[in-house]
Protein backbone atom coordinates (compact mmCIF):
# COMPACT_ATOMS: atom_id res chain seq x y z
CA UNK A 1 0.00 0.00 0.00
CA UNK A 2 1.11 3.54 -0.68
CA UNK A 3 1.76 6.00 2.16
CA UNK A 4 -1.51 7.83 1.42
CA UNK A 5 -3.56 4.64 1.52
CA UNK A 6 -1.96 3.47 4.78
CA UNK A 7 -2.61 6.90 6.31
CA UNK A 8 -6.29 6.71 5.39
CA UNK A 9 -6.57 3.18 6.74
CA UNK A 10 -4.95 4.26 10.03
CA UNK A 11 -7.34 7.21 10.27
CA UNK A 12 -10.50 5.18 9.63
CA UNK A 13 -12.38 4.48 12.88
CA UNK A 14 -13.67 1.15 11.47
CA UNK A 15 -10.24 -0.35 10.68
CA UNK A 16 -9.78 -3.73 12.46
CA UNK A 17 -7.55 -3.59 15.54
CA UNK A 18 -5.27 -6.31 14.19
CA UNK A 19 -4.42 -4.09 11.22
CA UNK A 20 -3.97 -1.03 13.44
CA UNK A 21 -1.49 -2.97 15.58
CA UNK A 22 0.57 -3.70 12.48
CA UNK A 23 0.36 -0.07 11.35
CA UNK A 24 1.59 1.11 14.77
CA UNK A 25 5.04 -0.13 13.67
CA UNK A 26 4.84 1.66 10.32
CA UNK A 27 7.91 3.62 9.24
CA UNK A 28 5.76 6.61 8.27
CA UNK A 29 5.11 8.84 11.31
CA UNK A 30 1.87 10.21 9.80
CA UNK A 31 0.47 6.68 9.66
CA UNK A 32 1.31 6.08 13.32
CA UNK A 33 -0.08 9.50 14.27
CA UNK A 34 -3.37 8.88 12.45
CA UNK A 35 -4.00 5.82 14.60
CA UNK A 36 -4.37 7.86 17.79
CA UNK A 37 -5.20 11.36 16.56
CA UNK A 38 -8.81 12.43 17.18
CA UNK A 39 -10.54 15.06 15.07
CA UNK A 40 -13.38 16.41 17.24
CA UNK A 41 -14.51 18.68 14.43
CA UNK A 42 -15.93 15.61 12.71
CA UNK A 43 -19.02 13.87 14.06
CA UNK A 44 -18.39 13.49 17.77
CA UNK A 45 -19.81 9.96 17.91
CA UNK A 46 -17.19 8.82 15.37
CA UNK A 47 -14.42 10.38 17.45
CA UNK A 48 -15.72 8.71 20.62
CA UNK A 49 -15.92 5.32 18.88
CA UNK A 50 -12.38 5.65 17.57
CA UNK A 51 -11.02 6.61 20.98
CA UNK A 52 -12.80 3.73 22.71
CA UNK A 53 -11.57 1.12 20.19
CA UNK A 54 -7.83 1.72 20.37
CA UNK A 55 -6.31 -1.11 22.41
CA UNK A 56 -3.95 -0.69 25.35
CA UNK A 57 -1.33 -2.65 23.40
CA UNK A 58 -1.31 0.00 20.67
CA UNK A 59 -1.25 2.85 23.20
CA UNK A 60 1.67 1.30 25.10
CA UNK A 61 3.64 0.92 21.90
CA UNK A 62 2.97 4.48 20.70
CA UNK A 63 3.72 5.92 24.15
CA UNK A 64 7.37 5.15 23.34
CA UNK A 65 7.20 6.75 19.91
CA UNK A 66 10.02 9.25 19.22
CA UNK A 67 7.54 11.71 17.72
CA UNK A 68 6.27 14.11 20.40
CA UNK A 69 2.92 14.71 18.68
CA UNK A 70 2.13 10.99 18.81
CA UNK A 71 2.93 10.75 22.53
CA UNK A 72 0.75 13.82 23.13
CA UNK A 73 -2.21 12.11 21.45
CA UNK A 74 -1.67 8.97 23.52
CA UNK A 75 -1.65 11.07 26.71
CA UNK A 76 -5.20 12.26 25.93
CA UNK A 77 -6.71 8.76 26.03
CA UNK A 78 -8.83 7.86 29.08
CA UNK A 79 -8.10 4.13 29.28
CA UNK A 80 -4.37 4.19 29.90
CA UNK A 81 -2.93 1.94 32.58
CA UNK A 82 -1.61 3.59 35.76
CA UNK A 83 1.90 2.65 34.69
CA UNK A 84 1.37 4.36 31.34
CA UNK A 85 -0.08 7.47 32.99
CA UNK A 86 2.99 7.59 35.24
CA UNK A 87 5.37 7.09 32.35
CA UNK A 88 3.88 9.93 30.29
CA UNK A 89 3.69 12.18 33.38
CA UNK A 90 7.46 11.87 33.58
CA UNK A 91 8.03 12.51 29.89
CA UNK A 92 10.88 14.93 29.22
CA UNK A 93 8.69 17.03 26.92
CA UNK A 94 6.39 19.53 28.66
CA UNK A 95 3.58 19.27 26.09
CA UNK A 96 3.21 15.54 26.81
CA UNK A 97 3.04 16.10 30.56
CA UNK A 98 0.55 18.92 29.93
CA UNK A 99 -1.84 16.49 28.23
CA UNK A 100 -1.62 14.15 31.21
CA UNK A 101 -2.30 17.10 33.55
CA UNK A 102 -5.51 17.94 31.68
CA UNK A 103 -6.71 14.34 31.24
CA UNK A 104 -9.73 13.78 33.57
CA UNK A 105 -8.84 10.08 33.81
CA UNK A 106 -5.36 10.67 35.23
CA UNK A 107 -5.10 9.13 38.74
CA UNK A 108 -5.17 11.69 41.61
CA UNK A 109 -1.71 10.65 42.84
CA UNK A 110 -0.19 11.51 39.47
CA UNK A 111 -2.06 14.81 39.27
CA UNK A 112 -0.64 15.67 42.69
CA UNK A 113 2.84 14.75 41.48
CA UNK A 114 2.49 17.25 38.62
CA UNK A 115 1.45 20.13 40.93
CA UNK A 116 5.06 21.28 41.28
CA UNK A 117 5.69 21.29 37.53
CA UNK A 118 5.77 24.26 35.13
CA UNK A 119 3.21 27.08 34.88
CA UNK A 120 1.55 25.42 31.88
CA UNK A 121 1.18 22.12 33.75
CA UNK A 122 -0.27 23.83 36.83
CA UNK A 123 -2.68 25.76 34.62
CA UNK A 124 -3.91 22.52 33.08
CA UNK A 125 -4.34 20.99 36.53
CA UNK A 126 -6.57 23.91 37.57
CA UNK A 127 -8.70 23.28 34.50
CA UNK A 128 -8.94 19.54 35.11
CA UNK A 129 -12.27 18.62 36.80
CA UNK A 130 -10.60 15.58 38.40
CA UNK A 131 -7.84 17.48 40.21
CA UNK A 132 -8.12 16.66 43.97
CA UNK A 133 -9.42 19.47 46.19
CA UNK A 134 -6.20 19.80 48.20
CA UNK A 135 -4.13 20.19 45.02
CA UNK A 136 -6.68 22.59 43.57
CA UNK A 137 -6.65 24.79 46.68
CA UNK A 138 -2.85 24.89 46.77
CA UNK A 139 -2.52 25.87 43.10
CA UNK A 140 -5.38 28.36 43.26
CA UNK A 141 -4.18 30.19 46.36
CA UNK A 142 -0.56 30.30 45.20
CA UNK A 143 -1.32 31.21 41.59
CA UNK A 144 -1.98 34.52 39.85
CA UNK A 145 -5.17 35.60 38.08
CA UNK A 146 -3.90 34.24 34.76
CA UNK A 147 -3.26 30.82 36.27
CA UNK A 148 -6.67 30.82 37.92
CA UNK A 149 -8.37 31.54 34.58
CA UNK A 150 -8.22 27.82 33.73
CA UNK A 151 -10.11 26.96 36.90
CA UNK A 152 -12.77 29.60 36.29
CA UNK A 153 -13.32 28.30 32.76
CA UNK A 154 -13.77 24.78 34.11
CA UNK A 155 -16.12 26.03 36.86
CA UNK A 156 -18.16 28.14 34.43
CA UNK A 157 -18.64 25.15 32.14
CA UNK A 158 -19.91 23.13 35.11
CA UNK A 159 -17.29 20.39 34.75
CA UNK A 160 -16.34 20.14 38.44
CA UNK A 161 -18.56 18.13 40.76
CA UNK A 162 -17.65 20.32 43.73
CA UNK A 163 -15.52 23.34 44.58
CA UNK A 164 -13.61 23.86 47.86
CA UNK A 165 -15.21 26.53 50.05
CA UNK A 166 -11.89 28.38 50.38
CA UNK A 167 -11.86 28.97 46.62
CA UNK A 168 -15.47 30.16 46.62
CA UNK A 169 -14.74 32.58 49.47
CA UNK A 170 -11.61 33.90 47.78
CA UNK A 171 -13.40 34.33 44.45
CA UNK A 172 -16.26 36.22 46.10
CA UNK A 173 -13.82 39.02 46.96
CA UNK A 174 -12.22 39.20 43.50
CA UNK A 175 -11.71 42.63 41.95
CA UNK A 176 -13.32 41.25 38.79
CA UNK A 177 -17.10 41.64 38.84
CA UNK A 178 -17.26 38.83 36.26
CA UNK A 179 -15.74 36.39 38.74
CA UNK A 180 -18.02 37.64 41.51
CA UNK A 181 -20.95 37.08 39.13
CA UNK A 182 -19.75 33.51 38.61
CA UNK A 183 -19.76 32.96 42.37
CA UNK A 184 -23.14 34.64 42.73
CA UNK A 185 -24.71 32.37 40.11
CA UNK A 186 -23.15 29.13 41.35
CA UNK A 187 -25.42 26.62 43.06
CA UNK A 188 -22.48 25.69 45.29
CA UNK A 189 -22.22 29.13 46.85
CA UNK A 190 -23.39 29.04 50.49
CA UNK A 191 -25.94 31.48 51.87
CA UNK A 192 -23.51 33.57 53.92
CA UNK A 193 -21.57 34.43 50.75
CA UNK A 194 -24.75 35.09 48.75
CA UNK A 195 -25.76 37.56 51.47
CA UNK A 196 -22.54 39.53 50.98
CA UNK A 197 -22.86 39.46 47.21
CA UNK A 198 -26.47 40.65 47.45
CA UNK A 199 -25.13 44.07 48.49
CA UNK A 200 -22.26 44.06 45.99
CA UNK A 201 -21.47 47.39 44.33
CA UNK A 202 -22.06 45.82 40.90
CA UNK A 203 -25.69 45.46 39.86
CA UNK A 204 -24.68 42.48 37.68
CA UNK A 205 -23.52 40.60 40.75
CA UNK A 206 -26.72 41.39 42.65
CA UNK A 207 -28.71 40.36 39.59
CA UNK A 208 -26.87 37.00 39.52
CA UNK A 209 -27.79 36.46 43.18
CA UNK A 210 -31.43 37.26 42.40
CA UNK A 211 -31.48 34.68 39.61
CA UNK A 212 -29.71 31.97 41.63
CA UNK A 213 -32.27 29.26 42.38
CA UNK A 214 -30.59 28.61 45.74
CA UNK A 215 -31.01 32.18 46.97
CA UNK A 216 -33.07 31.96 50.19
CA UNK A 217 -36.49 33.54 50.54
CA UNK A 218 -35.37 36.27 52.93
CA UNK A 219 -32.59 37.40 50.60
CA UNK A 220 -34.89 37.46 47.59
CA UNK A 221 -37.20 39.68 49.56
CA UNK A 222 -34.42 42.20 50.12
CA UNK A 223 -33.38 42.08 46.47
CA UNK A 224 -36.99 42.77 45.51
CA UNK A 225 -36.51 46.30 46.85
CA UNK A 226 -33.07 46.80 45.31
CA UNK A 227 -32.54 50.33 44.04
CA UNK A 228 -31.67 48.99 40.59
CA UNK A 229 -34.86 48.32 38.68
CA UNK A 230 -33.49 45.31 36.76
CA UNK A 231 -32.42 43.58 39.98
CA UNK A 232 -35.71 44.38 41.67
CA UNK A 233 -37.79 43.14 38.75
CA UNK A 234 -35.74 39.93 38.49
CA UNK A 235 -36.29 39.16 42.16
CA UNK A 236 -39.98 39.99 41.90
CA UNK A 237 -40.40 37.77 38.84
CA UNK A 238 -38.99 34.83 40.78
CA UNK A 239 -41.24 35.70 43.69
CA UNK A 240 -44.20 35.84 41.33
CA UNK A 241 -43.38 32.46 39.81
CA UNK A 242 -42.79 30.63 43.06
CA UNK A 243 -44.70 29.78 46.18
CA UNK A 244 -46.51 32.15 48.48
CA UNK A 245 -43.63 31.97 50.96
CA UNK A 246 -41.67 34.28 48.66
CA UNK A 247 -44.53 36.71 48.51
CA UNK A 248 -44.90 36.53 52.26
CA UNK A 249 -41.21 37.37 52.71
CA UNK A 250 -41.51 40.57 50.71
CA UNK A 251 -44.69 41.53 52.51
CA UNK A 252 -42.98 41.06 55.87
CA UNK A 253 -40.22 43.44 54.79
CA UNK A 254 -42.79 45.93 53.52
CA UNK A 255 -44.67 45.77 56.82
CA UNK A 256 -41.62 45.91 59.07
CA UNK A 257 -40.87 48.98 61.18
CA UNK A 258 -37.18 48.28 60.58
CA UNK A 259 -37.40 48.83 56.82
CA UNK A 260 -35.98 52.20 55.73
CA UNK A 261 -38.21 54.94 54.36
CA UNK A 262 -36.51 55.00 50.95
CA UNK A 263 -36.91 51.20 50.63
CA UNK A 264 -40.59 51.48 51.58
CA UNK A 265 -41.20 54.16 48.97
CA UNK A 266 -39.53 51.99 46.36
CA UNK A 267 -41.44 48.88 47.46
CA UNK A 268 -44.74 50.75 47.34
CA UNK A 269 -44.13 51.49 43.67
CA UNK A 270 -42.70 48.24 42.26
CA UNK A 271 -43.49 44.56 42.69
CA UNK A 272 -46.49 42.47 43.71
CA UNK A 273 -49.69 44.33 44.50
CA UNK A 274 -49.85 42.60 47.88
CA UNK A 275 -46.39 43.81 48.91
CA UNK A 276 -47.13 47.31 47.58
CA UNK A 277 -50.29 47.41 49.67
CA UNK A 278 -48.27 46.30 52.71
CA UNK A 279 -45.70 49.06 52.08
CA UNK A 280 -48.40 51.70 51.67
CA UNK A 281 -49.91 50.64 54.98
CA UNK A 282 -46.58 50.96 56.81
CA UNK A 283 -46.88 53.88 59.28
CA UNK A 284 -43.32 54.96 58.49
CA UNK A 285 -44.65 56.52 55.29
CA UNK A 286 -46.31 59.91 55.74
CA UNK A 287 -49.79 60.72 54.46
CA UNK A 288 -48.57 62.29 51.25
CA UNK A 289 -46.37 59.30 50.40
CA UNK A 290 -49.18 56.87 51.17
CA UNK A 291 -51.71 58.82 49.10
CA UNK A 292 -49.39 59.14 46.11
CA UNK A 293 -48.54 55.41 46.11
CA UNK A 294 -52.19 54.45 46.65
CA UNK A 295 -53.36 56.51 43.68
CA UNK A 296 -50.71 54.97 41.43
CA UNK A 297 -51.61 51.45 42.54
CA UNK A 298 -55.34 52.07 42.14
CA UNK A 299 -54.77 53.39 38.62
CA UNK A 300 -52.76 50.29 37.76
CA UNK A 301 -55.36 47.92 39.20
CA UNK A 302 -58.29 49.54 37.41
CA UNK A 303 -56.53 49.47 34.04
CA UNK A 304 -55.02 45.98 34.43
CA UNK A 305 -56.22 43.53 31.78
CA UNK A 306 -53.83 40.60 32.29
CA UNK A 307 -54.43 37.34 34.17
CA UNK A 308 -54.75 37.28 37.93
CA UNK A 309 -52.29 34.80 39.47
CA UNK A 310 -54.01 32.45 41.87
CA UNK A 311 -52.04 31.46 44.93
CA UNK A 312 -53.64 28.99 47.34
CA UNK A 313 -57.07 30.03 46.10
CA UNK A 314 -56.34 33.70 46.70
CA UNK A 315 -55.54 36.28 44.04
CA UNK A 316 -52.41 38.42 44.06
CA UNK A 317 -54.60 41.31 45.18
CA UNK A 318 -54.98 39.79 48.61
CA UNK A 319 -52.98 40.53 51.71
CA UNK A 320 -50.05 38.18 52.48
Amino acid sequence: MSDDVRREVAWNYATPLSLLEKLSDDHDEKVRCNIVEIDWELLEEFAVVKRSRISLIILEKLADDPIVKIRCHVAEYPKLSKALFSKLANDQVESVRARIASNPSTPPSILKQLSDDSWVIRSNLLGNPSTPDDVLEKLFLEGDIFLRASFYRCWYEGKRKSTPITIIEKSATSISFGIRCLVASSLETPTHILMKLAIDRSKNVRLAVAKNSNTPVELLGKLAIDKDKEVSLAANEIIERNSSSYSKSVCEIASSQNTGESELIYLSQIGLWSSRIAAIGNPKLNDYQQQKASEALLQEITTYSGPIRQDRNQSSLSWC
